[in-house]
């Protein structure tokens, strides 16, 4: 399913998440945001529930379901739907004509596989005895030398790329940009709340100017939420032109 969900993810740009679920309802693998995943049980649920009434009338094999800030592709195959968020920028055609396809790539055996994986006991891994404690012996310490002090004029090191501190303007267009293409998919709100996570991840203040500290919350949106955007290459690629364009290489 891991495959199935990739290759719609990398196929087309805006895809939020993807998820499969039975004929009866009950979730089988889905692949969205930490941040959306108790949207995502109530949401699917409100999804089957809607397949179930319009199936009573007549027979189906796709629904779309639009919203403000994107819609809902879900197609029917045998025993399985599988259903895509997507942000409302996605291409709707080929994004209905991939999903079509993956649903009938779905096969039984592998989902029972994967049911089975996830009822599975989990086997307790065996660790190692504690080694037996060395009598103490006192190690001797080595002192640092003392620094030469430095000679009037001579230039102070130079930082490492990526550390020590930016300008407060480019701590600001740089946030802004990330949360700028987050907000895109998400909205003003949910963009915030990913960006305060992203930054609570890495423990940082959200006014730091620290560069390593920035890039390193920049570096967990572009493998996560980002990535399922754009796709991993395309989210990198921002990064770095961002990087470029504000000296931060």
């Amino acid at each position: 399913m891991t495959n199935i969900f990739e290759e719609i993810r990398n196929t087309v740009e805006g895809v939020v998440g993807t998820y499969l679920m039975d004929m009866n309802g009950d979730m089988i693998a889905h692949d969205v945001p930490t941040l959306f995943e108790d949207e995502l049980i109530q949401s699917s649920s409100d999804m089957y529930q809607l397949i179930d009434i319009v199936r009573s009338k007549l027979p189906i094999t796709s629904l779309d379901v639009k919203a403000d800030q994107g819609y809902i592709q879900l197609a029917i195959s045998g025993s399985y739907i599988l259903g895509t968020f997507a942000s409302k920028h996605a291409d709707e055609s080929l994004l209905k004509l991939i999903v079509k396809k993956a649903v009938n790539a779905v096969k039984p055996e592998d989902v029972e596989a994967m049911k089975a994986k996830a009822l599975a006991p989990e086997v307790p891994v065996a660790t190692a005895p504690a080694p037996t404690p060395l009598p103490e012996q006192e190690v001797p310490v080595a002192t640092a030398p003392t620094p030469t002090p430095a000679s009037t004029g001579e230039a102070a090191p130079l930082a490492q790329p990526g550390t020590g501190d930016v300008d407060d303007g480019v701590r600001v267009a740089l946030c802004q940009a990330v949360k700028g293409k987050v907000k895109i998919m998400y909205g003003d709100k949910r963009a915030e709340a990913i960006v305060t996570e992203a930054f609570q991840q890495v423990g940082a203040k959200r006014d730091t100017r620290n560069a390593q500290e920035l890039k390193s919350v920049f570096d967990i949106l572009a493998c996560g939420i980002m990535a399922k955007m754009l796709g991993p290459k395309k989210a990198k690629k921002f990064l770095d032109d961002l990087y470029t364009q504000h000296g931060l290489k």
